[in-house]
């Protein structure tokens, strides 16, 4: 997962403990994974669950979040980060044994992780100057930087695919942001016809390289992906909306979510740019990440019911709900 936007800070409380459908039941299939973090009544702890039982990985002395995993055979690799006194240090966990990585400031984020043989690679970004981030990846613990650094930039997914290391993310020029995709450190060309556009995450499948994201069109974001740097627009761009998430299975393309058609932000997933709703639009709605199986589709998000967010597993379109003080960043399928 793979996230661009500043997450919403949230206030949630709640005993650590696991998801429940409404019928008490994580749906039969692959092994489910999904990162995040709860709220223990005074710090956030990192954690993730599988087939909804959780797994904390920090004792909740410091707040901490688990933003990206990644499962290699019976080893579970976590991406995420910990608020250290008024630093923040990047984190991978490795089966919960935690190790920090360098960064060269006191701030700085894991967002991302993609795990190829024995060497793990996490995508994120450090702060050289408050307000100043740039885009950065670790190759087993050692920092590579993706730009020179005369420009704001972020990271939001990563992916190693035959040794080749894809990145996507943004880079700013002044107040303007552009989406990007690196192949081993190298921006590929994307077409983007607008001031403003944000890449979020990307896939690559069959030699071809996905991108979702979204950008301005005529002062309103709509949600688009681009394949092998061209764009696609997703909805008929009346709307307000946003790709945060994209997978991709035999000549499927799925993107997931929110469009806007009123009011409130409804949680979507696209199949081959068709939309499915997944609520109902009484609440606002959002997903931020999807993984398929078969022609199963698990995309995991929230759904804002005032004061409370909603955790929130879609497997197609049954909802299973999970500890309210808590917030889902990824999902990762193994065994599918």
């Amino acid at each position: 997962m793979r996230h661009l936007v500043t997450l919403l800070t949230v206030i949630i409380s709640v005993a650590l403990g696991s998801c429940k459908k409404e019928d008490d039941k994580i749906p039969k299939g692959p092994d489910v994974y999904i990162a995040g973090y709860q709220f223990n009544g005074s710090k956030e702890v990192a954690m993730y669950w599988k087939n909804g039982v959780a797994t904390a990985l920090t004792k909740g002395v410091t707040s901490a979040r688990a933003m990206a995993i990644a499962v290699v055979g019976n080893d579970v690799f976590v991406a995420g980060y910990e608020r250290v006194g008024d630093s923040i240090v990047p984190i991978y966990w490795k089966n919960g044994i935690q190790a920090n990585l360098p960064s060269k400031d006191d701030v700085a984020y894991a967002t991302s992780i993609a795990v190829a043989g024995q060497d793990v690679h996490i995508g994120g970004h450090q702060y050289s100057a408050p307000g100043y981030h740039t885009a950065v990846y670790w190759k087993n613990g050692v920092a590579n930087e993706l730009t020179d650094g005369k420009n704001k930039s972020s990271t939001s997914s990563i992916s190693v695919v035959d040794n080749d290391v894809y990145i996507s993310g943004s880079e700013f020029t002044g107040t303007n942001s552009r989406a990007m995709v690196w192949k081993n450190g190298v921006p590929l060309p994307l077409n983007i016809d607008s001031n403003e556009s944000y890449g979020v995450e990307l896939a690559v499948s069959g030699g071809d390289v996905y991108l979702a994201g979204f950008q301005d069109v005529a002062g309103t974001f709509a949600a688009r992906y681009w394949k092998n740097g061209e764009s696609k627009a997703l909805p008929d761009g009346r709307h307000i909306s946003q790709a945060r998430a994209i997978a991709v299975s035999g000549s499927d393309v799925y993107c997931s979510g929110y469009d806007n058609k009123g009011a409130k932000d409804i949680a979507t997933c696209w199949k081959n740019g068709v939309p499915g709703y997944l609520t109902d639009g009484i609440y606002d709605a959002f997903t931020v990440a999807i993984a398929v199986a078969g022609d199963d589709t698990y995309i995991v998000g929230w759904e804002y019911q005032e004061p409370n967010f909603i955790p929130i597993l879609w497997k197609n379109q049954e909802r299973i709900v999970f500890p309210h003080k808590s917030m889902l960043t990824d999902v990762f399928l193994a065994n599918p």
